[in-house]
């Protein structure tokens, strides 16, 4: 990825969530979900809370926007479920899952559509021109946030959707329109008074001069965003910047700033567990390093590189594991919910034959008391309450066999809720055997590269080179076999796993 596209990739997946969550947000959220008990509010809430923690804890966002899923399912709650759907979404791209996104996605948009609702069905056209500018669809793209700016221009001024519009045009390296989209969102924001939005624009600009060789246009405009998004507290948009001014700093020459913007961007993506973020400056430095010839320097960086996105395919699976496990108790949830209401109707039904055979002896009784003195109209009030008392005895019988019939019915829902499990847990390590097919694939993957370092260094080692350079050389070959004899292990190790 060029470090052009780079910048963008930074701000636009995150562009709905442009501040951090911050923890007095969750905590607050926290007591209202434990105090209300209206389901569609809690359904918002739990929606809110999963939307502020995706950053933070995907599994506990996941956990979260399932158990709102399920109460407004349960409720006919049409607007909850398009918003979790929505923020389902959101969890499956930020783990890269761009399938699922798209799927959740769209399922949201029609939700949105059967409402009429103009501001989910504008937000869910942006997140799909999003993904697909992420998967370099930009054609796709276009179209897509140009259908969610028709339809928010009808309702407000849309000022991501401007910012949006406006990276695409420079990746596009459509220069004028992407100033024209960027200048609309300043406009925009001098209204609104927002500080990280007004610094995502002044970032637009700056990336346009970086690309046409503006470098000192880039550099105060990169530095003013900068400014901003600390202002603002958003580590996520400072990391941005600061990557932005690394690269700047680096082609004007400045190697110690671009170094030290380099470091700032590496502290704040961790701060924020921005792995991609980390990945592509580790793979930027080692580039960086070859064309210097610094190659332990650019091994290093490559080998972080790796790690990190290591690291990122283990978020992934951890995500995913938790997903699954967060669907399967749910399903225990609605299991026993569901057995306890036909424990309360089987109760109920009880109650009230009893009720009924209450309220016909006391008729009987006062028959008994009106009727005293006349023996005859006794006995025959007798004999029809006898009659009653009768009928009554049959349907409290009738009852009790639909007691068995619905106990029956219990078991048998019991018995397929051990098969579904079954089948869950059969699906979930099926999953893991993918993952563990996937770990393999990779690290077969990556011992082309380094095949190709090994093979430039028995190059290098025929070129006439000074006794640093030959030092270094040698340095570099016996990392690389290290590093190769580990991903021979790993695929050896993996291999093995799989046979078992």
């Amino acid at each position: 990825m060029s470090w052009s596209r780079l910048c963008w990739f930074f701000y636009i997946v995150f562009l709905s969530r442009l501040t951090n969550a911050q923890p007095n947000q969750i905590d607050s959220l926290s007591l209202l979900i434990d105090e209300v008990n209206d389901p569609i509010s809690k359904v918002s809430l739990l929606n809110q809370r999963a939307f502020l923690l995706i950053d933070e804890e995907l599994g506990k966002a996941t956990r979260d926007v399932t158990e709102a899923m399920s109460i407004a399912k349960e409720n006919g709650y049409i607007t909850g479920i398009a918003r979790s759907e929505s923020i389902t979404g959101s969890i499956h791209w930020a783990v890269g899952d761009y399938d699922r996104a798209l799927a959740s996605y769209f399922s949201a948009l029609k939700d949105y559509e059967s409402l009429g609702d103009s501001v989910g069905i504008a937000k869910i056209y942006n997140n799909l021109g999003e993904v697909n500018k992420r998967l370099g669809n930009y054609e796709r793209s276009l179209e897509l946030l140009k259908e969610a700016q028709m339809v928010a221009e009808s309702i407000t001024e849309p000022l991501t959707i401007y910012i949006n519009l406006g990276e695409l045009y420079t990746l596009l390296e459509a220069y004028d329109s992407a100033k024209l989209y960027f200048k609309k969102a300043a406009a925009n924001q001098r209204i609104l008074k927002s500080k990280s939005e007004f610094a995502l624009t002044q970032l637009g600009f700056a990336e346009i001069y970086f690309k046409t060789d503006k470098l000192q246009a880039a550099l105060n405009t990169a530095i003013s965003a900068l400014v901003s998004f600390q202002e603002d507290g958003n580590i996520r948009g400072q990391a941005s910047s600061q990557f932005l001014l690394a690269r700047i700093h680096f082609k004007l020459g400045n190697a110690k700033k671009s170094s030290n913007y380099f470091d700032e961007t590496l502290k704040n993506a961790k701060a924020v567990s921005d792995r991609r973020l980390q990945m592509e400056v580790h793979k930027t430095l080692s580039e960086i390093f070859v064309k210097h010839r610094d190659f332990e320097g650019a091994l290093e960086e490559y080998i972080s590189y790796v790690a990190a996105k290591d690291s990122m395919i283990s978020e992934l699976k951890t995500a995913q594991i938790e997903r699954l496990q967060a669907e399967y108790e749910t399903d225990i949830l609605l299991n026993d919910k569901s057995n306890a209401e036909m424990e309360l109707r089987n109760r109920n039904i009880a109650i009230l034959g009893t009720i009924m055979l209450l309220i016909l002896s006391l008729a009987f009784v006062k028959v008994l008391i009106s009727q005293r003195g006349r023996q005859r109209m006794i006995n025959q009030t007798l004999e029809a309450n006898n009659r009653k008392i009768e009928e009554q005895n049959e349907k409290i019988i009738a009852q009790s066999e639909q007691l068995l019939v619905l106990n029956e019915n219990l078991k048998s829902m019991n018995d397929g809720l051990e098969v579904k499990i079954q089948k869950r847990t059969e699906l979930l390590k099926k999953r893991n055997r993918t993952l563990e097919e996937y770990a393999y694939a990779n690290a077969h993957e990556l011992r082309a590269p380094v095949a190709s370092i090994l093979g430039l260094a028995n190059l290098l080692e025929n070129t006439q080179l000074n006794h640093k350079e030959q030092e270094l050389l040698g340095h570099l070959k016996n990392s690389t076999t290290m590093l190769d004899d580990v991903l021979r292990s790993l695929r050896e190790k993996l291999s093995a796993h799989s046979q078992d």
